[in-house]
């Protein structure tokens, strides 16, 4: 596996050693390592993620490679969403990020319908007639277009043609009406649980034993493997 090219650096082989940090080295380690400990097969990511992917299945394919059978991690595949980009609504050139400074730049489980309302019709767009995808020179309307296709299961080129005579108002209403009924029942089981925080700590406490004991099933077979039990 060969991770891609650090922005320190301008070539695969030519790095300024003045700009590593670890961070750069222990991140896909520890990535790799939350995959590997609860031996997945399947692992949701971005496109941004498939590097560390790779580095995973470069290890696990070492350790098998350890064993007699070859069986003692499976190799993940990465399990893509047909959106797993979604942009800022404010910046649409940027990711959209629950720790960016403005709180219109992106749409929260916990927002009412008048919130998302308002987002969605404030989203940066264009000055171009139509309604088109065109991401390189059209961001802010491919965005939109994609969390419609995103949240409605459709192909962006279907839901394309549906607004193609529409206004851009017309985009912003009806997403957000779409985004409102999608996130109605998380919402509410949102709030059951915030009601009841007994169950929610029983919860987590019952998960967390429940990791450390893969975890610690899967760490002790390999300090077994390496001779260092």
């Amino acid at each position: 596996a060969q991770l891609a090219t650090s922005k320190n650096s301008n070539s695969i082989t030519e790095v300024d050693e003045s700009m590593l940090h670890l961070g750069l080295l222990a991140y896909p380690v520890l990535q790799s390592a939350d995959i590997l400990l609860y031996k997945a097969n399947q692992v949701p990511i971005g496109d941004d993620q498939t590097q560390h992917l790779e580095l995973t299945k470069a290890l696990a394919k070492s350790l098998n490679n350890l064993t007699d059978n070859h069986l003692l991690f499976p190799l993940p595949q990465g399990i893509y969403s047909r959106q797993s980009k979604i942009q800022n609504l404010r910046d649409p050139r940027q990711k959209m990020s629950k720790s960016h400074v403005s709180s219109m730049s992106k749409i929260l489980i916990t927002d009412d319908s008048g919130t998302m309302l308002r987002k969605i019709r404030s989203a940066v767009t264009d000055s171009q007639e139509g309604i088109t995808y065109d991401v390189a020179g059209r961001p802010g309307m491919s965005n939109l277009l994609a969390i419609y296709a995103g949240i409605s299961g459709e192909e962006i080129s279907r839901v394309e043609a549906r607004f193609r005579n529409k206004t851009v108002l017309d985009l912003k209403n009806e997403l957000a009406d779409l985004l409102v009924e999608h996130f109605r029942p998380f919402q509410s089981r949102f709030n059951h649980l915030r009601h009841d925080p007994q169950h929610v700590h029983h919860v987590f406490l019952n998960g967390a034993q429940s990791a450390a004991r893969v975890a610690n099933r899967s760490l002790n077979q390999v300090k077994h493997l390496l001779g260092l039990d």
